[in-house]
Formats: C-alpha cells, structure tokens, sequence
C-alpha cells in the first residue's frame, strides 16, 4: 500500500507539471479513460484525457508564463490532495496568484476522479470596490481588442476574434436600428472584461446585453458577478425610461445560465438566432 501512495503522489507531481511544460505526451498514461472531472468547464465538449489536455492548453494560451508549484500534498488510501500555487503575469504586466486545492482518487495507478476548490473565487471587499465601468473609446479601444476568452469559450460569446471587433462594428452600423455602447470593466486601472449595451433611446423594454464575459485571465476571481451586477446597476440609473432588460444565452453555456439566473433574469421563452432569451425586470 505504501509504494501505490509513493506512486500516486509521483503521478500527481507530473500532472501539475504539465502545466508549467505543455508536455502532453504522457497525459494519455496517467489518466483513466473513465476519467471524470467533478469540475469540468461546462463548455468543454470533450471527456476523458482529453479534457485535461484541452484545459493545459487553454491555461497556457492564455498565461504563456504559467508556472504552477505544489506547496503541500498529501496522500491516503486511492487519494491524493494537493494545494497548488498559480503564478503567471497577464499579458498587460499584471501579476497574478492563485491557489487552489484539489484532490485526485486513483485506481490502477490511473486517475479516475478530480474534485477542485478555488480558493481566490471569493471577491475581497477591495477587489470589488476597485471594479468600474468605462465606455470604450479612442483612448482604450486597443486594450479592448486584447481581450479574450479561453478557445472552448468563443463560441458561447461571438463568432469573431478578438470579440471587441464585432462589438465595436455593431456600434458603427447599429444593427436592429438600436444604439450599440461598448463598455469595458476594469480592476483598478486594469481593463479585465467587456459588454455592450443595445438598446432603443426612449423605450422601455429594448434594452439588451451582448457580448458580456471576463478576460481568461481574470476568470475565477469572482468578477462576472460582480461586473454583472454592476453593470445592471449602470443601465438602471443612466436609463431612467428602462423597465426590463434582456439577453440571450448559448443553449450549452450552463454557467452563464446559473448566473444570469442568480442575478434574476428568467428565460422568456422565445429564441434569437438559435439562443433562448432572457429578460430581467428592473422596475
């Protein structure tokens, strides 16, 4: 029993320094095909091993210098727990750290099982009174256009990259004959997300949100809550005329659905463009 904990703990080791090489030659080797991630993005479509890969390679896109450390493990049975230390720096010059702890159960030398904890996905009481909007401008719209999503996210945000460039089109030509403001959330001085707001001046109920989501690198933090709620509490005191406001969800994206629902917004029904519609009752 003890050489299969040594080994377990050895096997984890490797795991997390995949992270820091983009080596995936030997993932196929150190997982199950029955694999199962209690914490699989619901936007991935892919299961087993090559879900863990997708995720490597996702994390590495979007923190080219990732560097991962264990700072603590410990392992029992068919377990192993792991705290584990993320650094990188944002492609803007922010440093970031995370930690994190996970745990693997093993079978045959394999994992079989992950469940993960998030230990930075409780906004400080600082973190959210540094978050702001601004309107996206001459003087930022550059910053806008580095933003991004991890790749298995594009899909559920636009079918243009850099996402900003479709966003800042529409605010050009004004598709539906409605007004198109792009907005930007920053973390102190640091641009961290996007939005844009569509809406018909005057009206009560055409108000919608496009394009909303969190830079990768700032997923996880606990900002699309709080950039959301923000947000509905911009359009609710700029717009005076605006009783409701609406948004559409991609069918697959069950994350965004939990948040926009935990927010108050409720499916209505009615589809766009092959996307369920969502409307909020503001007064």
């Amino acid at each position: 029993m003890t050489n299969t904990i040594n080994e377990n703990k050895v096997t984890t080791q490797k795991i997390v320094e995949i992270f820091n090489t983009g080596e995936l030659s030997e993932v196929d080797s150190l997982f199950s095909p029955e694999y199962v991630d209690h914490q699989r993005p619901p936007w991935l479509d892919v299961n087993g091993s090559e879900e863990f890969k997708h995720i490597v390679i996702g994390a590495r896109k979007s923190l080219p210098n990732l560097r991962v450390t264990i700072e603590a493990i410990i392992a029992e049975g068919d377990a192993v727990v792991v705290r584990l230390q993320w650094r990188s720096t944002h492609p803007e010059g922010k440093k970031i750290e995370r930690e994190t702890i996970d745990m693997l159960r093993f079978a045959h030398g394999k994992v079989v099982e992950h469940w993960g904890a998030e230990a930075w996905s409780c906004m400080s009481n600082e973190q959210r009174d540094n978050l702001t909007i601004r309107e996206v401008t001459r003087e930022n719209w550059q910053a806008a256009l580095r933003l991004a999503v991890h790749p298995d996210q594009q899909r559920f945000i636009a079918d243009v990259v850099p996402i900003a460039a479709i966003a800042l089109a529409k605010a050009y030509i004004r598709p539906g004959g409605l007004l198109w403001l792009p907005y930007a959330f920053y973390a102190g001085t640091v641009m961290i997300g996007f939005t844009v707001l569509a809406y018909e001046p005057e009206s009560a109920d055409s108000y919608w949100i496009f394009h909303f989501f969190i830079d990768a690198a700032y997923q996880g933090q606990g900002y699309g809550k709080q950039a959301l709620l923000l947000f509905l509490d911009f359009i609710k005191q700029q717009h005076a005329n605006c009783r409701s406001i609406h948004l559409t969800v991609h069918p697959e994206n069950v994350r965004a659905q939990r948040l926009y629902a935990g927010v108050g917004f409720q499916p209505t029904g009615d589809i766009m463009e092959g996307e369920p519609i969502y409307r909020l009752v503001v007064r």
